[in-house]
C-alpha cells in the first residue's frame, strides 16, 4: 500500500463535511469510540468465589477500556478523495494538460491538478514593494543614510493599503499548468479556509477542485477585486464615458478563453 502524505495550505472543511454527508447519507461524526472489554481474576469458575494459592479470594472482574480515535480533517479529506476517485473510475489526477484533456473537462467534475498558482498582480506587487521598504529601513538603521524620501515612503504605504482591497473575503487567483500556459484556471480563495498566510500560497502546488464553468469564447474576466468594485459603481452613459476606468497594465489581471472557473476544495504540497 502506498501513502500520499499532504501538507494542507488550504482546506474547505465545510465542503468536505457536506460532501461526505451526501455520499454516506448521514452526518459524519468527528470521533469514533471503540470499547474493549477484558477479564481479570484468579480461580474463577462459574462465578463462584474460591480461595487462590495466596490465600486471597479470586473474583471475576470485567475491566472496560475506551479507545478514542479522533477523525481529523485530513482523514475526512482522504475518505472523500477515495470516494470521488472510485466514482470517477480513477479519472481525477492531471499534472500536465493537452487539448484533448482540456476538452474532456466537464461541469461539476472533481479534478486534482498540479499547477503553478499566482495571486493577483496588485497583491504580488505590493508584497514586493513592502519588502523593499522594510529592507530600506534596515539599511537606514545600519548606515544612517536614507535611500527613499519620506514623501515616497508615504506613496508606498498608500500602495500597500490599496493592495489590501484585493484581500477581500474571496481572493481571486490564477492557475496554469507548467507544460502549457495557454490554458487558464480561475479560483476564488476563501480566507477562512487558509492554513497559511495568503502570501505563501504561490508557486507549484496541487489543487483538488470542482469545475464550475467554462469561459465563453469572447468572455473576459477581471481578477481584480478593486477593478470590479470600481466598475460596479452606478454611472450613466456620460459618466462612464468621462470616467472610463483603465487599470495599469502592471496590476491588471484579465483572463480570456480558454479558461475554466473552479471551486477549490484543498490546496496542498
Amino acid at each position: 500500500m502506498s501513502y500520499k502524505l499532504r501538507k494542507f495550505l488550504y482546506l474547505d472543511k465545510e465542503f468536505i463535511n457536506d460532501s461526505l454527508g451526501a455520499i454516506l447519507g448521514e452526518e459524519y461524526e468527528t470521533t469514533i469510540v471503540e470499547k474493549i472489554s477484558s477479564k481479570l481474576g484468579a480461580g474463577v469458575s462459574a462465578g463462584i468465589e474460591v480461595v487462590n494459592g495466596t490465600g486471597e479470594i479470586g473474583r471475576e472482574k470485567n475491566i472496560e477500556t475506551t479507545k478514542k480515535v479522533i477523525v481529523t480533517d485530513a482523514m475526512k479529506f482522504q475518505q472523500l478523495y477515495e470516494e470521488i476517485k472510485n466514482y470517477q473510475d480513477g479519472k481525477i489526477y492531471y499534472d500536465y494538460i493537452t487539448p484533448d484533456i482540456w476538452e474532456s473537462f466537464e461541469k461539476d467534475e472533481i479534478i486534482e491538478i498540479v499547477i503553478n498558482l499566482e495571486l493577483p498582480k496588485l497583491i504580488s506587487f505590493a508584497n514586493t514593494v513592502n519588502t523593499l521598504k522594510n529592507m530600506t529601513n534596515i539599511v537606514e538603521k545600519i548606515t544612517g543614510q536614507t535611500y527613499i524620501k519620506e514623501k515616497d515612503l508615504k506613496k508606498v504605504d498608500s500602495f500597500v493599503d490599496l493592495a489590501e482591497s484585493e484581500k477581500a473575503e474571496k481572493i481571486p487567483c490564477l492557475m496554469k499548468f507548467n507544460n502549457d500556459k495557454k490554458y487558464s484556471i480561475v479560483s476564488y480563495i476563501e480566507k477562512d479556509n487558509l492554513n497559511v498566510d495568503i502570501s505563501k500560497l504561490q508557486g507549484e502546488v496541487t489543487v483538488l477542485c470542482k469545475i464550475n464553468r467554462r469561459l465563453a469564447d469572447n468572455e473576459k474576466l477581471s481578477l481584480s477585486n478593486l477593478e470590479n468594485t470600481l466598475k460596479s459603481i452606478p454611472q450613466n452613459r456620460e459618466q462612464r464615458r468621462k470616467n472610463k476606468i483603465t487599470m495599469p497594465k502592471e496590476i491588471s489581471d484579465i483572463v480570456k478563453s480558454p479558461a475554466i472557473i473552479v471551486v477549490p476544495i484543498a490546496i496542498y504540497l
